[in-house]
């Protein structure tokens, strides 16, 4: 009877030795949680919701073209762009989800994944708006145009393109050299610095003159051809490329505007950063979709 009363007093005194987490404890631990995997998650969603919006766009994209239209560079160049854009959102997904603060909150994504993505996702803009330049040789056709003339046209893009691509990989250089020891691609993007970085503010202001040069160019071409007030289907187009030169350009004024004035600008300006992407590619889908509905 003793020994089963001892035995009884040990197994009490085990349980009652127990460790107990208090639930204020529990609860500050699920908050820091939540407060840690919010950034990646936004960045998850960003890109899920975008690449989602690419898909029906690249299906429509080949059902209102022609056979004719699917050989131009211009039309090859949209379908790369449009299938880079769902690339980097599965990439993005991958890196903020199965690497990142959600799944495996104790570990750090290696400098190596977030430097690549980082210089994937920073020159995919520079590319995407490639199509741009390209969409003026359909108004300026080199066969009809005067070589000086098609040398003055392209001149200012073609030397904005190069100081833009050089900023790029100047910055990029230093964000390699500095970010070795960076546990995040935010926490990288403190290290460089790119509020102040020169690189990245010519880049992005350079970005503006740029857009507006080509897209406004295209828009006074296609507003004097002499036909634009004959036939309803141009006017329509014009209206078109107003809206889509309009819309990425204010997107890129906002984009500087926050940069320099939002107090916690790392998290808000990246987020504006990945939104300003696929803006760029569904503007540019969109501003070059006139040339294919023109063939149907």
């Amino acid at each position: 009877m003793s020994a089963a009363a001892s035995a009884s007093g040990a197994g009490n005194a085990t349980a009652s030795a127990a460790p107990q987490i208090s639930p204020e404890i529990i609860a500050s631990i699920l908050e820091g949680y939540a407060k840690g995997i919010r950034t990646p998650l936004g960045f998850a969603l960003i890109g899920t919701i975008f690449a989602s919006i690419l898909v029906p766009i690249l299906i429509s994209l080949f059902y209102f073209s022609t056979p004719t239209t699917r050989r131009q560079p211009v039309f090859i160049l949209n379908v790369v762009m449009i299938l880079l854009g769902i690339a980097i959102a599965i990439w993005n997904d991958q890196l903020e989800v199965s690497l990142s603060a959600i799944l495996h909150p104790t570990e750090s994504i290696s400098s190596t994944d977030f430097s690549a993505f980082g210089i994937f996702f920073g020159i995919a803009p520079w590319l995407a708006e490639l199509v741009l330049a390209l969409r003026l040789l359909i108004v300026f056709p080199p066969s009809q145009t005067p070589k000086a003339k098609l040398a003055a046209v392209f001149a200012f893009p073609v030397a904005v393109k190069i100081v833009r691509l050089s900023c790029l990989i100047v910055y990029y250089h230093h964000w390699i050299r500095e970010t070795d020891h960076a546990a995040s691609g935010l926490q990288a993007a403190e290290t460089v610095d790119y509020r102040h970085s020169p690189y990245s503010k010519v880049e992005w202001f350079l970005q503006i003159f740029d857009n507006s040069y080509l897209s406004a160019l295209f828009i006074l071409r296609l507003y004097r051809s002499q036909i634009f007030n004959a036939i309803s289907r141009l006017r329509f187009l014009f209206w078109i490329a107003l809206g889509n030169f309009v819309i990425p350009v204010i997107f890129n004024i906002v984009l500087i505007v926050d940069l320099y004035t939002d107090p916690n600008h790392i998290v808000n300006t990246v987020y504006l950063l990945f939104t300003n992407y696929y803006v760029s590619i569904i503007g540019v889908v969109f501003a070059t979709c006139e040339l294919f509905i023109a063939d149907c």
